[in-house]
């Protein structure tokens, strides 16, 4: 018997994922079809391509931001360490308030999305972080010094393009992605 088939003959849900529903939701129509486009959701997120070279871009991407991550999160790597980094002073746009804030989720964002693109779990999740924070830095820290001149934009732009190239295309065939979807192609 199919999900599909279940819902239809009510809420009596047998199946492993399902059976605690009856407990958390009323059972009206309505909260089954919200919790169905919530799995309907998850599943676009996890979908990815059938391709193999999404599997360097993730590996390299995760390596630099990773490096770039822990040592912002844990010193490590001969980074500041979170307690510096997050005081480090204003943060980059003036609606960034407050700065410590913004500065922690820069810096976890990188740790996080760093894993999450390695692991090729949620790997558009971590895809949208890492580019998140790169416009940031594009945007805000290296677009004054110019596209090529020390301390400019060429480095962070082709990790964006990077991150944006996963951000469409998912984890690729060896991914976590891809083996929570059975192996769906997209």
């Amino acid at each position: 018997m199919t999900l599909r088939t279940s819902l239809s003959r009510g809420p009596s849900f047998t199946h492993f994922p399902f059976y605690p529903i009856p407990l958390l939701i009323s059972g009206t129509p309505h909260s089954i079809s919200f919790h169905l486009k919530g799995f309907a959701m998850f599943r676009k997120i996890i979908a990815t391509s059938s391709s193999w070279a999404t599997i360097p871009i993730r590996l390299a991407l995760a390596a630099i931001f990773f490096a770039h991550g822990a040592g912002k999160v844990f010193g490590s790597f001969g980074g500041p360490g979170l307690n510096n980094f997050i005081n480090q002073g204003p943060a980059p746009f003036s609606f960034m308030r407050p700065a410590w804030l913004w500065w922690g989720a820069a810096a976890v964002s990188e740790l996080l999305g760093a894993i999450l693109v390695f692991l090729g779990l949620l790997t558009r999740v971590g895809a949208f972080l890492l580019a998140c924070t790169m416009v940031t830095a594009i945007i805000a820290v290296h677009w004054p010094a110019g596209f090529i001149a020390k301390g400019g934009y060429e480095y962070p732009l082709a990790l964006l393009a990077m991150s944006l190239a996963l951000l469409v295309a998912g984890g690729g065939m060896a991914s976590v992605d891809r083996n929570l979807s059975s192996g769906r192609r997209r």
